[in-house]
């Protein structure tokens, strides 16, 4: 017979010492003493009743405790947690996992001789576990991917820097070719670009979609259907977010002069030249072939695109030629830190191959 939890064991404990106290109680009323007599008596009720006490929870939660406390996690074939997907116990009402976690407190009655777990989401194949013993072990379902059939195409790039860090925009059509709908993570839209100039990489980190109010935190596609996003690419470093932070408070003092043919200056001379000299030193971009490498989470699954393209010497020249306006705060795109969500005077557009 398996004990059923601590309180049993404590309890099966509780009446094996008890019955040691009896037999020690009954040793003690043969005595002569009547002080041994007196302990005897009542040290036999006393150990009487702690094991009544004793027998009736042990009972009780090996056989008649009511509630059953069912938990485990919900993980893929590579053992990665399936964050929000459902899960229930014998066809019962659902509950997302947790971070692929899940727990379930039911009525013990109802599956005397065990349960099933059954597991779900979008892109895998229906999972289940069945459980026949140790009923409240944590218990595991696994979720197998279902073979997606996705391609990503890249379009309508443009290139630029904001003080010389690379800074991309571009569009991106994902067609889901699957039977199932599937559902990608804005935030797991990935690019970086490189050339084999100098061996030069540039991680350009997440991808930060446009036109939507608010953004949304995923997105979803219909089977043998297409989605769109636009946005841009542009990772700040420590230096970058201290120069916006005090480029900002400068011209946030000065707005733009409402004639477009005078230049007004929007920040000091001193900032001004610290702005160009960073620039300079952190410029990335060269003359040359290109390759934009981009990577979109479908189904916790890289579809990966790489689109191929060139900057002239004139691209270059021209991307540098805003360096000299940065003291009118031309390229530095007022209040928004340089512009994370809009487009640079200095743009350009290119052809990719």
């Amino acid at each position: 017979m398996v004990v059923k939890g601590p309180i049993a064991l404590a309890a099966l404990l509780i009446l094996v010492f008890f019955v040691i106290t009896i037999i020690i109680v009954q040793k003690l009323a043969r005595s002569t003493s009547q002080l041994a007599q007196s302990v005897s008596r009542y040290g036999f009720v006393a150990a009487s009743l702690v094991s009544i006490v004793a027998i009736g929870a042990y009972v009780y939660v090996q056989f008649l405790a009511q509630d059953l406390r069912i938990s485990g996690v919900v993980i893929d074939e590579n053992g990665k947690p399936v964050d929000f997907a459902d899960v229930s116990i014998d066809g019962g009402p659902t509950q997302p996992a947790d971070d692929g976690k899940f727990a379930f407190l039911v009525e013990r009655k109802w599956f005397p001789h065990g349960y099933t777990i059954r597991a779900s989401d979008i892109g895998y194949e229906d999972g289940s576990t069945e459980v026949i013993s140790n009923l409240e072990a944590p218990q595991k379902v696994v979720l197998r991917h279902l073979p997606i059939s996705a391609q990503v195409e890249t379009s309508d790039i443009r290139v630029s820097h904001l003080v010389g860090l690379p800074w991309i925009s571009a569009s991106f059509t994902i067609n889901n070719n699957s039977d199932f709908i599937v559902h990608i993570d804005p935030k797991l839209i990935i690019g970086h670009v490189s050339t084999s100039i100098g061996g030069k990489y540039f991680f350009l980190g997440a991808f930060h979609i446009v036109g939507t109010n608010p953004v949304q935190t995923k997105y979803y596609i219909d089977s043998n259907s297409t989605l769109q996003v636009t946005g841009f690419f542009f990772r700040p470093n420590p230096g970058f977010d201290g120069l916006a932070y005090r480029v900002d408070k400068e011209i946030a003092t000065h707005p733009w002069n409402n004639d477009l043919s005078v230049k007004t200056d929007r920040i000091s001379t001193e900032l001004a030249t610290e702005l160009r000299q960073y620039a300079e030193g952190e410029f990335f971009w060269a003359s040359g072939n290109w390759k934009l490498s981009v990577c979109i989470s479908i189904e916790r699954r890289n579809i990966c695109n790489a689109t191929l393209f060139s900057l002239t010497d004139l691209n270059i020249i021209h991307m540098l030629d805003i360096l000299s306006d940065y003291q009118t705060g031309v390229g530095l795109i007022p209040g928004i830190q340089f512009g994370p969500l809009g487009n640079p005077i200095d743009l350009i557009a290119i052809d990719a191959q």
